[in-house]
């Protein structure tokens, strides 16, 4: 039996139009991959070119060939977790096969990766101590991950299909290129899509697009020709189309294909389609896109759209439950409303017999909330807090991120304190999973905002600390995390914190003798001794080993050697007293 796809019910019904040449490369992709090579494809474009639809084709293809096919899909404005996309296709392929045998052989990542995609408890591998560095503890995921997906392609050749990747978390993207790295001869392919002008604004993603392209194959989608939009109104009208009509929707459109379709999606619902595919002069064609996405949505009642507004804001995903306590609306309505949705292709259900909904394209997400007034926007926003309060009453840690999101765009309708907290809390979640450029993202937002309602000094200092620390992990802002620690330290400093103050310098000296973007040596050994002077003085612990380890070596780096084996020899004591 062929293995429905994630968009099956968005294209169902549709033909396929033009992109021979992408589907002939990405077939041959498809014929080295299950020779036993490694291949990954970059999908790019811009909004609606056809990236999830060309990906859904070669997908059927793959199915055809017996392969696995395996998505995942990052949502817009969701709240996602870190990780998300990899979570999504981990719980795709162990839920496929025997799950404890599968993740045993992602080696010693194993046990985090079932903490992290969380419908595989811990008990099901055995346990693995944490190593004590953060980044070989993000080393060991990724590396897991990468194994997992090379034990599963050696039973049967995998396609994973990476959708939207533009709204992924940058870790996601730093796994990919993991991954990329380390599997070569392995029956696995990798389609990536993405919009490459978002991407372009991502340092990380560009960064991991620029590494991916010295082994990898990049398809920039274009607009579709005047012929193939000849095609699509053909077969939409029944009939040949005017070729001053197609050459006006050509150049309006730039030949994309989801706004072609929007436009003769509108012109055939007020009845003009037949007669413009005739005579171009006998309808105008929309001015914009979200013209035409207006004139869709206006085609339903003000009631659904109401409850396409809710779903809106809920994500570019949505969860049946959580739109009915959202809109208050009885379920049967709700179910009406979606299957009118679904007639129209504003949203479809994610799986047959699932509670889940999608917008069938962002755009359409985006006006609906867009149009929205920005108190009326924060007031859906606050209720969605509410109720998924309840909805998560049980675990609401598993679900942190999504509180952040909705708590933070309602800060201003009461709920500052609330996305404080959440978003605090969604950081620690983030940096427990070694997402650390998330974890900073979730704190730079509370920081913000604290700063914004005038925050206790000292919990701006805490902040500011782990937001460093978070920062000095990551590949490109190690300066800021040094910013961000030297406020942590004056604002100590002013409150007469002086061990807290203490620390804030053992840090900075850390940073500076360890990370090469801002090493440096004398001004470490500065922040070293400024340390030693309250910490030395304190109880034997191992703050204090560490401390003249780093010292230590710090010393040797600058060639004080009477300092480096004075602080060696006082750190072996410590550590020794301490056993």
């Amino acid at each position: 039996m062929a293995t429905a796809t994630p968009f099956e019910n968005q294209f169902r019904g549709t033909d396929f139009v033009g992109r021979h040449n992408e589907l002939a490369e990405l077939r041959a992709g498809l014929d080295r991959t299950t020779a036993g090579h490694t291949q990954i494809f970059l999908l790019g474009g811009e909004p609606g070119i056809g990236k999830t639809r060309i990906a859904n084709e070669i997908a059927s293809v793959a199915d055809q060939y017996g392969m696995r096919v395996a998505w995942g899909i990052c949502c817009e404005g969701a709240g996602a977790p870190a990780y998300w996309p990899m979570i999504q296709v981990a719980r795709s392929l162990l839920a496929r096969t025997d799950a404890p045998g599968l993740l045993t052989r992602a080696g010693p990542g194993a046990s985090q990766i079932a903490r992290l995609i969380g419908d595989y408890g811990p008990e099901s591998v055995p346990a693995a101590g944490l190593p004590d560095e953060p980044e070989q503890a993000r080393f060991r995921l990724f590396d897991g991950f990468a194994s997992l997906l090379s034990a599963y392609a050696e039973t049967r050749p995998l396609l994973v299909v990476l959708d939207d990747l533009q709204d992924a978390d940058p870790t996601s993207w730093l796994m990919l290129r993991y991954i990329a790295r380390e599997l070569h001869d392995v029956p696995l392919m990798i389609a990536v899509a993405y919009r490459d002008v978002e991407t372009r604004r991502q340092p990380i993603a560009t960064q991991v697009i620029s590494d991916l392209l010295r082994t990898g194959r990049q398809i920039l989608l274009s607009g579709l020709s005047e012929s193939e939009v000849a095609e699509m109104v053909e077969k939409s009208a029944g009939h040949a189309a005017d070729r001053r009509f197609v050459a006006e929707l050509h150049r309006t459109t730039g030949g994309n294909p989801f706004f072609v379709t929007e436009v003769v999606r509108t012109l055939a619902g007020n009845g003009a389609l037949k007669r413009a595919a005739r005579d171009e002069s006998a309808a105008p064609i929309p001015e914009s896109l979200r013209t035409s996405i207006r004139a869709r949505l206006g085609a339903l009642s003000a009631r659904a759209n109401s409850i396409l507004a809710g779903a809106a804001a809920l994500g570019s995903e949505f969860d049946l439950v959580a739109l009915q306590r959202l809109t208050g609306a009885p379920l049967d309505e709700i179910l009406r409303v979606l299957d009118l949705a679904g007639s129209a292709a504003i949203a479809v259900q994610v799986e047959e017999g699932r509670t889940r909904y999608r917008f069938v394209h962002s755009l359409i997400r985006e006006v609906l909330h867009r149009d929205l007034d920005d108190a009326t926007r924060m007031e859906l926003h606050r209720k969605i807090v509410g109720v998924l309060e309840d909805l998560y009453r049980a675990e609401p840690d598993r679900h942190v991120d999504e509180l952040a999101y909705h708590s933070m765009r309602s800060a201003q309708a009461g709920l500052a304190d609330k996305a404080i907290d959440y978003s605090i809390r969604a950081g620690e979640a983030a940096y427990a999973a070694f997402a650390y450029e998330k974890s900073a993202r979730h704190w730079r937002e509370a920081l913000t905002l604290m700063e914004e309602q005038s925050a206790e000094p000292l919990k701006l200092a805490r902040l500011l600390e782990r937001l460093s620390d978070a920062l000095s992990i990551t590949e490109v802002e190690t300066p800021t995390g040094i910013d961000c620690l030297e406020r942590a330290l004056r604002l100590y400093e002013s409150a007469g914190r002086t061990l807290e103050a203490a620390h804030a310098h053992a840090q900075l000296a850390v940073m500076l003798s360890t990370r090469a973007p801002s090493m440096n040596i004398q001004r470490a050994l500065r922040e070293y001794r400024n340390a030693e002077q309250v910490l030395g003085k304190a109880v034997e612990s191992e703050s204090q080993v560490w401390l003249y380890n780093g010292l230590a070596q710090a010393a040797m780096q600058a060639q004080h050697t009477a300092e480096e084996m004075a602080a060696s020899r006082r750190g072996m004591e410590v550590a020794a007293h301490l056993g």
